[in-house]
């Protein structure tokens, strides 16, 4: 049986010290777009997402994730840009900018 897994795929081209990363797909966008987890460090990861305007104020927490893929709907968002922060249960934390223009 080929019980080949997507996590060992991640962790062949996981860089240094396995430092978790993601990308936005579409950005810029509309308000609706994908997070997608480059690597992660380990199985039992997970994470939560937390977007914040640039004067740092939260406008979007999610729960627990622990998939590779997120969809987010963030089309109530005025046009700007953000701050997308994935934090981890580990306490490590990403972040990356998304710009929303409608």
């Amino acid at each position: 049986s080929s019980g080949g897994r997507m996590a060992d795929i991640f962790s062949i081209g996981s860089t240094k010290n396995s430092i978790n990363s993601f990308t936005i797909i579409p950005n810029p966008n509309r308000g609706s777009f994908q997070m997608v987890m480059m690597s992660f460090k380990s199985e039992e990861m997970t994470y939560r997402i937390e977007v914040t305007d640039l004067s740092g104020k939260a406008v979007y927490i999610s729960g627990d994730i622990s998939e590779t893929t997120s969809e987010l709907d963030l089309e109530f968002l005025e046009n700007g840009i953000y701050l997308l922060n994935a934090v981890f249960n580990d306490g490590t934390k990403l972040s990356e900018r998304v710009v929303i223009i409608k």
